[in-house]
């Protein structure tokens, strides 16, 4: 797997509006219990990004924070991805209802991704503690 860094090219912001993907000019908006926000107007207004059409997923401290409906945010992701796209995260090893072990490994496999890995890491923002990175590629 070729881990190299995108040199160019276009950055999106995403955000999770009911059960889509969608492109968005602000920051995801996600209420403070971790649910999709809900809002019509919103849904309206952005639509609906195509299958397949990102080259790179990345998050960082988002979904353990999704209490509700983590695995359509996890298929969603993953539905955007193309074929041999890169899927990074980092996130804490656990949470409320959030595990980085084998049962997770599989989901996302399930979803997609080819050979999950669990990469362990520690960050000193805001404060030191550990993380994984979750890395792979969406098979094709």
């Amino acid at each position: 797997m070729n881990d190299s860094i995108v040199r160019s090219g276009t950055v999106y912001n995403i955000v999770f509006i009911g059960s889509y993907a969608s492109p968005n000019p602000h920051s995801a908006d996600f209420t403070n219990t971790g649910d999709f926000r809900q809002n019509a107007n919103l849904e309206a207004k952005y639509k609906k990004v195509n299958d397949n059409c990102f080259d790179i997923v990345v998050a960082s401290f988002v979904l353990h924070m999704i209490y509700k409906n983590r695995e359509v945010a996890f298929k969603e992701m993953i539905r955007i991805l193309k074929p041999g796209g890169k899927f990074a995260i980092i996130e804490p090893p656990g949470g409320y209802k959030w595990r980085i072990n084998e049962d997770l490994k599989r989901k996302l496999e399930n979803f997609g991704l080819k050979n999950v890995k669990f990469i362990p890491m520690t960050v000193n923002y805001p404060k030191r503690r550990n993380v994984y990175i979750i890395l792979r590629r969406k098979g094709g």
